[in-house]
């Protein structure tokens, strides 16, 4: 004996601990044995249930039980309704909670996050009975909390954070649900930077170390790609070599759950490496979370811009988007994306699109705001999830967000129950005869690019396994065979021409070696012709002051809205009789317009067609006959040349079967009378040229009433009035050069319009002065001031053989009716002027008025002013004359009997224009 120690028996507690005594015969264990425990460890709250106060647990294996159609309320406070569990989501909250732990206030914890996990994790996998997750480890040395929860988080696959004074748990599964939406325009400077691994840091197979609870030693399992049907090129291990990788599954026992973690890890790998970082402001910050799903529609990934900002909500269904111009808005079918005014992310269809006009299949609830994001999911553009990873502030108040790519197949792969490498396909080799690429569809789509309407073909075809590129062949209208080469599955004809296309596709292998046999289809394309423009709807015309605005429905029509045109004629007469082809053409604005504003307009019809890009009009013009709403005291002078037209004609005569003005025809050089000035008996040509040439391109006609001298410069509104129609001066077909499909009705039918007839354009000299000017310039309807005018018209024609019968011609000279008072009257004192007391008074108007000419109105005086005299002083016997009115003046006498007498007047005078 070497040392003696005494025992002193006493009572001890260990609390939160566990011990056991165990007692063994010394002669038969010679030294102390191992000795092996399986404890189900600390108890821990779990959620309230009708099972002695909480939800059932597994006592085999530590699942936590939930009923069907549970409703979490809170966890069960009492300390002896605490239960043994292995699910790491209640587990992670002890650690938080408890004072072994943080002991961090459950009021701070976000247990709604933490009982999602929990259901998440106790939910076992098709075909088994364990629980997807389980917690299954001992902790008995001090650690970094963070480090701790780091390792249980990633047990689950799962991150926990911090946000609005809560601590929450978010889970790595599969989600429905799109938190949020980025585009272009709600990221800093629009900017997404992606980022990824490089080849040789990728591995074809991870290796899983785990505790094997049943030989109660450290086990491994390894996981392959194989069942990966992405990434078919790392199956050849001979090729790309076996890139391994080690994983330790901590607090794990189970060898499925090792499986799924090592699935996990690999699948990250190989298609999650994807990352893409980007600056954003709080709006978008504030929404967002760890381990949420956002979408990315960045522009410079796809083959036009589709996204946006929403300009104006006019309904719950309708939208008015930032910009339709090098823009899609989609079309209908495809799915609209939008921010709501509560941050969330809504997906509808459209039913219907007018510019850049959305309207929605159902309605937004709630509804977004003007200054929203917006983005369409077409065919050919889908946009990429990604799942947030990191949230972080910024010192300039935006924040850096870092999302890795997000895909669905990933957690079908993970949970798929193969104990084994995996289900991947059979091996292929270079030797093996590939199948040609299935044709899926051929489809012609109207797209819009700069602003303009344009069609493209897209060819859609599947995937084939082992081939490196696909060979497409085409030929269009016996054109080609073209041929292109190229690795994605969806193939586009951009402003593609109308016509057969026959179209062969390829497979083609890593060795250039291409399928024997071809996926053959052929299409038939229109193009950008729409055979069938609808008219112009609803056409109503509204008068403002001296301006017409003419209303009418948008266009249906794709090509006209993107590029096309609405095209407006007039015609003089007011029976609404007036036939397009012999209109005059007044302007062209925008195909989307649905508002035109002729100013100073006039009498008569206003035709109007839509025109799409290729010059296609509609079937018929739609018209409105307007009735000019001019003052009764206006006064409206009419000049008018027909039916004499008398004036000076070049290229011009008159044809008395038609009693119109015509463009002279070429005739022979016998009719000439004088060779030098090139005229005959009836006309004169400008050029030998047409002395025997067909119609004359050109020609002008000169008023006969030219020189008009208004005896003043005055002020006055000029409106044109014209009336023609086209003829053709053939009577065969084959002496027509142009298009059979320009040519007009009646070349078939011998009735109606012959075709456009010649643009007719008004011109007028004007001086100041008595002297005539002989600069003319080109006017339509419009305001003037001018004493000397004279007119003229131009005539272009562009046919050699069409004709222009003018059967009407002359121009209304308009003279505001207006009022002159003494009180404008310079003269005046405070508006008040004094009689000669020895003689008649001559008063001078402040502005002449145009009384007439005999030219205009027949003589000099047809339209004195009307002037009326209010004496203020007037005494008995007074009386007073009015005499010798002018246009620059009258006379007025005060007289008492015989006598002048002095007296203080007012006057006032009315008539027309203001010189």
């Amino acid at each position: 004996m070497q040392s003696l120690i005494p025992a002193n028996p006493t009572t001890a507690t260990f609390p939160k601990s566990a011990y056991i005594g165990l007692r063994y015969s010394a002669e038969q264990f010679p030294s102390i044995p191992q000795r092996m425990y399986k404890i189900r460890g600390i108890k821990v709250k779990v959620p309230m249930g009708t099972n002695d106060g909480t939800v059932p647990i597994n006592n085999t294996n530590g699942r936590i039980l939930y009923p069907t159609g549970y409703t979490f309320v809170n966890t069960n406070n009492d300390v002896t309704k605490k239960r043994w569990t292995t699910d790491p989501a209640w587990i992670l909250y002890a650690l938080l909670t408890e004072d072994y732990g943080l002991n961090i206030e459950e009021t701070k914890i976000d247990k709604a996050s933490f009982f999602a996990a929990s259901q998440y994790c106790s939910t076992p996998i098709t075909g088994e009975d364990t629980p997807r997750y389980s917690f299954n480890g001992v902790i008995n040395q001090r650690r970094k909390a963070l480090d701790l929860i780091k390792q249980i988080a990633g047990l689950m696959r799962a991150t926990v954070y911090y946000k609005n004074g809560s601590i929450k748990i978010a889970l790595d599964k599969a989600e429905t649900v799109t938190s949020y939406l980025f585009t272009n325009a709600n990221v800093v400077d629009g900017k997404f930077n992606y980022s990824g691994l490089d080849k040789d840091k990728k591995f074809t197979q991870v290796n899983v170390a785990y505790f094997n609870n049943s030989i109660q030693e450290l086990d491994q399992v390894s996981v392959s790609c194989e069942g990966i049907p992405q990434v078919s090129n790392f199956q050849d291990e001979s090729k790309y070599g076996l890139n391994q990788t080690n994983v330790q599954a901590l607090y794990t026992t189970d060898r499925s759950q090792a499986i799924r973690l090592g699935r996990s890890v690999l699948y990250t790998n190989l298609l999650e490496s994807e990352v893409v970082n980007f600056d954003c402001s709080l709006e978008a910050a504030s929404i967002l979370e760890p381990f949420m799903i956002i979408k990315i529609a960045d522009r410079l990934k796809e083959t036009f811009r589709a996204s946006g900002r929403i300009k104006s909500v006019t309904s719950s269904t309708v939208l008015v988007v930032d910009d339709s111009t090098n823009t899609t808005v989609g079309v209908v079918g495809d799915n609209f994306f939008v921010i709501d005014k509560n941050g969330g992310l809504q997906e509808k269809t459209i039913s219907a699109v007018s510019g850049s006009t959305v309207t929605l299949s159902s309605a937004l609830n709630p509804l977004p705001q003007a200054g929203t994001i917006w983005a369409v999911k077409t065919g050919n553009i889908q946009h990429r999830k990604y799942r947030v990873s990191n949230i972080k502030q910024n010192s300039n108040f935006t924040f850096s967000i870092t999302a890795i790519v997000y895909d669905d197949q990933k957690y079908t792969f993970i949970d798929t129950l193969d104990l084994g490498k995996g289900i991947g396909r059979d091996p292929t080799t270079l030797l093996d005869e590939l199948e040609p690429p299935p044709i899926i569809s051929i489809k012609e789509e109207l797209i819009v690019v700069n602003g303009r309407a344009t069609s493209r073909l897209v060819l859609d075809f599947g995937y084939v396994n082992g081939a490196a590129k696909y060979q497409i062949s085409y030929k269009q209208s016996g054109n080609g065979p073209f041929v292109n080469f190229q690795n994605v599955n969806q193939f586009i004809i951009n402003d593609n021409p109308a016509g057969l296309y026959e179209f062969e596709l390829r497979s083609v292998n890593a060795n250039n070696v291409k399928s024997v046999r071809a996926s053959k289809e052929n299409f038939v394309a229109s193009g950008i012709v729409n055979s069938s423009i609808g008219n112009v709807q609803n056409l109503r015309g509204v008068e403002s002051g001296l301006n017409l605005i003419l209303t009418f429905d948008s266009s249906e029509d794709f090509d006209v809205l993107n590029g096309g045109l609405v095209r407006v004629k007039f015609h003089p007469s007011t029976d609404g009789s007036g036939s397009y082809l012999s209109s005059t053409f007044l302007k062209d604005v925008d195909g989307s317009s649905t508002e035109i504003v002729i100013n100073n307009y006039e009498n008569g019809e206003y035709l109007l067609k839509f025109i799409d890009v290729n010059g296609n009009e509609s079937a018929s013009a739609t018209s409105v006959v307007v009735n000019k709403l001019v003052s009764g005291d206006d006064k409206t002078l009419s000049i008018r040349e027909d039916s004499a037209f008398s004036g000076a004609k070049v290229n011009m005569v008159k044809d008395n079967s038609l009693n119109a003005l015509i463009l002279t025809s070429g005739t022979n050089f016998d009719s000439l009378t004088n060779v030098d000035n090139l005229t005959t008996a009836t006309e004169t040509f400008a050029t030998l040229d047409l002395v025997s040439g067909g119609i004359s391109d050109t020609g002008n006609y000169t008023f006969n009433a030219n020189d008009l001298d208004l005896g003043g410069a005055f002020r006055f509104e000029v409106t044109t009035h014209i009336k023609k129609s086209g003829f053709t001066t053939i009577t065969l077909w084959d002496d027509y050069t142009d298009l059979m499909d320009t040519w007009p009705e009646s070349n078939f039918t011998g009735t109606g319009e012959t075709g456009e007839s010649a643009t007719v354009t008004f011109k007028v000299a004007k001086s100041q002065t008595g002297t005539a000017s002989t600069s003319f310039e080109t006017f339509t309807n419009t305001e003037m001031t001018a004493r000397t005018i004279s007119f003229k018209i131009d005539v272009l024609n562009d046919s050699g053989y069409k004709n222009v019968a003018i059967s009407e011609l002359g121009v209304n000279l308009i003279f505001k009716a207006r009022t002159e008072r003494s009180i404008d009257n310079a003269s005046a004192t405070n508006g008040i002027l004094t009689s000669s007391g020895s003689g008649a008074t001559t008063v001078t108007f402040a502005k002449k008025f145009f009384t007439g000419t005999t030219a205009v109105g027949g003589s000099t005086s047809a339209f004195n002013p009307v002037v009326f005299i209010n004496l203020n002083n007037m005494q008995s016997g007074d009386f007073f004359t009015i005499d010798s009115v002018s246009t620059s003046n009258f006379v007025v006498s005060v007289k008492n009997g015989s006598s002048f007498v002095a007296r203080n007047f007012t006057y006032s005078a009315f008539g027309y224009g203001s010189g």
